[in-house]
Parts: C-alpha cells; structure tokens; sequence
C-alpha cells in the first residue's frame, strides 16, 4: 500500500505542475529569469541574437562591475535577447551587434572587462562618472568602428594604454577626473578623426606629446589641472579646427609658441597656472575668432603688446600674475575698456604702467581711476620706483657709486620735468639709458637686471612726450 501511495502521489504532482501557470521550479529557463549574482554567459549567449562574443562581453562586464548592484539594470540576465538589455542597442533593432553601450552614472564599480574590446560594431561606448577602477585594458584598441569613448569621472588607473591610438575611427575621447597618471601616449596622435580630447584632471605627467598636432579635425584639446612639463608643442599650431585650448594649472615652461596665432577657429585660450616665460607673442593678435585669453599666473615678460588689439571678438582678457612691464599703450588702455566682460592686468606686473595723461584719462570711460585694475601712475610715481629699484641693487649688484650715478640722471630729469622742461628731462633719460647700455656690455649688469630699468625709462619718455 505504501509503494501504491507513494507513486499516485508523484503522479498527481506531476498533473498540478503540468497544468500550474507556474514554470516547474526545476526548469533551466526558470533558473535562467532569475537575478542572481552573476548572469550566466552559456545560458543567455548560446543561441544569442547577436554573436556570442559579444553576448559574452556583455555578461562579462555585469559580473566584474558588481552588476547586482548597479544603480538600474532593466533585464540584464533576466529577458534572454541582450538587445532588449537597458543600456544596449544593437544594430537590427532587437537583433545584430551591439551598436552602443551606454551605462553612465550607475553605480558600476571594478574593473573595466578586456573582453568588450569584442564590441567591435559599437560606435559608442559611455561608462562615465561610475567607479571603475584599474587600467585601461589595451583590448579597447579593437573598438573598430568605435566614434564615442567616454571613461571620464571613474577610479582608473595608468598608463592610459597606447592602443587607444588604433582607433581611427574615434570622434569623442574622455578620460577625465581619473587618477591615471603616466603620460600622454604618442600614439593618441594617429586618432586623425578625433574632434574632443579631455584628458583634464588626470594626474598626467612628462610633455605635451607633438604628435598631437596631426590632429586636424580636433575642436576642443583640454589637458589642464595635470602635471605636466617641457613646452608647448609648436606643432599644436596645426590644429586648424581647433576652439578651445586648455592647459590650464600644469607645470609648463618655455615660450607661448608664436605657432599658435595659426589657430584662426580658437575661441578660448586658457595658459594659466604654469611656468611660461618670454614675452607674449604679438602672433597672438592674429586669433580672429578668440573671445577668452587667460595667460595668468606665469612668468611672462615684456611689454603688453599692441597686436591684441586687433582680437575683435575678445570679450575677456587677463594677464595678471607674471612679470610685465612698460606702458600700457593707449591703444590697448581703450581696448580693454571696451571688453564686453572684462580685462585684469594686476595684481602682480608691478612695473606696467598707466601713464596719468588726459589721452588715458579719456578712455577710462567709468572714470574709476584704473584701466584692467593698473592704477594710473604720475612720472613722480615712476620717478621714485626707479629709484627705489636702484638702490635694492646695493651693494648685491651695484657699489654706491654705480647707483649713485644712475639716481643723479633720474632725478635730474625729474627736476627739468617738474620745471616744464619736458625735452631737456628727455635728453637726461637718454643719458640714462646709455650709461645702463653700458653697464650690461661691461658684464656690470645682465640684461635681465637692466630690463626692468629700461621700461620705466620708457614709461617717462612716454608721459613727457605726451606732455610737449
């Protein structure tokens, strides 16, 4: 009897499950529609609507970034077509390869897989502002066909590998506000298609690789807030396309290129925040198109030249922080009053001048007693700066008689001047500077001491000038 009701009893199961609207609980397809951990790849990629591989990738990647976690994943191991994933699109619609994966801001977190290098008819690929973490796999380098790549706002690790430089295809590369460090490949210069490079915020470091300039199609090349050194590559000069140059906050030093007044697109030209010296290009003035000029923070040189008057779209200009020095001409005092948005000299660029002459005092149209924050300055202001200076080289540089020499034809002229003898206070200038002339050729002072010396006598002659 017990044998009897032990097999009716597996009998009638067997009827209630048949007739149940439940699958069996044994069933691989009911396994299969359940979240779990991890998707399995042999159950959802054998027989897949798009080839294995990259079903595989796909699996792949949801069981190295913590999928179970993510912040939203709409059939991921639960609908069987990969298509019809959240974050998947494929090329036929529900079918084909996968066209584009993107899964920003979702909470993924761990490695980047290799395997989706096997995306290989993928035009975008967007995992950004997730917490990935490691490298880059150089297995991306087989994106073929690959037009967006978007990494930035993650936990990445460097090198940033240089078989990202195989894709030819690539429109669109951020690897932003990630701790790579290493350097920038040379071979992201082969990316001939590229149009939007961020590498900013990047912990990167060595040179502004020169190959870059191959990139005739780029618009906006942002390398800022790195550590990055040596020079600015002239053969950026070539990026004909180019509206927005950033590298800001590095450790950059050399010359501004004179090769960038080429860049007849470029609208912004962010420098601040590095080591460049010399003066500042008057190429610079050739940069029709440009709204934004930011060369702050550096040790530029020189005087403010005039050729930045001819920036007629210029809205913004700053150039305090460096080491400037002479007259303000008149032309660049009525230029920057006109800028839509604003224009800053100082502070620092302590021996600029504004020469206080009704010419200036015309253009300064608030009347608030400065043009891009220089105060404007009498003769006797320049007068006494001068002298201070010479005295701060004894006895270092000058012995007493040497500076004495030099203060006697400072004040000198300052006297003829304040007699109204503007061209006799000239002469004594000119003497002036023959005598510092002479001192630089005798080893006595070097250039660079003298310069300074040179534009305040400069400043005089102006404000005299302008005084016959």
């Amino acid at each position: 009897m017990s044998i009897r009701l032990t097999a009716l009893t597996l009998a009638s199961a067997i009827i209630l499950t048949a007739c149940s609207d439940q699958p069996p609980p044994t069933s691989p397809r009911a396994i299969a529609l359940k979240p779990s951990f991890s998707i399995d790849a042999g159950t959802f990629c054998t027989g897949a609507t798009m080839p294995v591989a990259e079903c595989a990738a796909l699996v792949t990647l949801y069981n190295t970034t913590n999928g179970p976690a993510w912040a939203s994943k709409s059939g991921w191991g639960v609908t069987p077509n990969p298509c019809e994933w959240q974050f998947v699109d494929c090329t036929k619609g529900d079918h084909g390869s996968v066209s584009a994966l993107n899964i920003a801001g979702n909470n993924l977190s761990g490695p980047i897989p290799p395997a989706l290098g096997a995306l290989t008819h993928a035009t975008s690929i967007q995992l950004y502002n997730n917490h990935l973490s490691g490298s880059i796999p150089a297995a991306l380098g087989g994106l073929a066909s690959v037009e967006i790549l978007y990494l930035a706002k993650n936990e990445l690790t460097g090198p940033i590998a240089p078989e990202l430089g195989t894709l030819t295809t690539l429109k669109r590369l951020t690897l932003n506000e990630n701790p790579l460090g290493g350097s920038i490949p040379a071979s992201l210069g082969n990316l001939t298609s590229l149009e939007y490079l961020y590498l900013f915020s990047a912990q990167l470091s060595g040179s502004i690789p020169a190959s870059l300039g191959n990139l005739t199609k780029l618009k906006v090349l942002w390398l800022g807030d790195n550590a990055l050194s040596g020079a600015i590559p002239p053969a950026l000069g070539n990026l004909v396309a180019l509206e927005d140059l950033n590298l800001v906050v590095n450790a950059l030093s050399g010359p501004i290129p004179p090769e960038l007044g080429n860049l007849a697109s470029l609208t912004n030209l962010w420098l601040s925040g590095n080591q460049l010296t010399g003066s500042i290009p008057a190429a610079l003035g050739n940069l029709g198109a440009l709204e934004f000029l930011d060369l702050t923070s550096n040790m530029l040189t020189g005087a403010i030249p005039e050729a930045l008057t001819q920036l007629s779209n210029l809205k913004w200009l700053h150039l305090w922080g460096n080491q400037l020095s002479g007259v303000i001409p008149l032309a660049i005092a009525a230029f920057a009053e006109s800028l839509e948005v604003g224009c800053l000299i100082v502070p620092d660029n302590a021996e600029v001048y504004l020469p206080d002459l009704p010419a200036y005092r015309a253009v300064d149209a608030p009347s608030d007693g400065h043009i891009c924050g220089v105060p404007f300055s009498s003769a006797e202001d320049i007068g006494e700066d001068t002298v201070d200076d010479i005295d701060d080289l004894v006895p270092d540089v000058l012995n007493e008689g040497q500076a004495n020499a030099l203060e006697t034809k400072i004040e000198n002229a300052m006297e003829k001047a304040a007699n109204g003898q503007y061209n006799a206070a000239i002469n004594q200038l000119q003497a002036f500077l023959t005598q510092l002339t002479d001192m630089v050729a005798n080893g006595t002072l070097t250039p660079a001491q003298a310069a300074p010396f040179i534009q305040q006598v400069e400043s005089l002659i102006a404000i005299w000038t302008g005084m016959l």
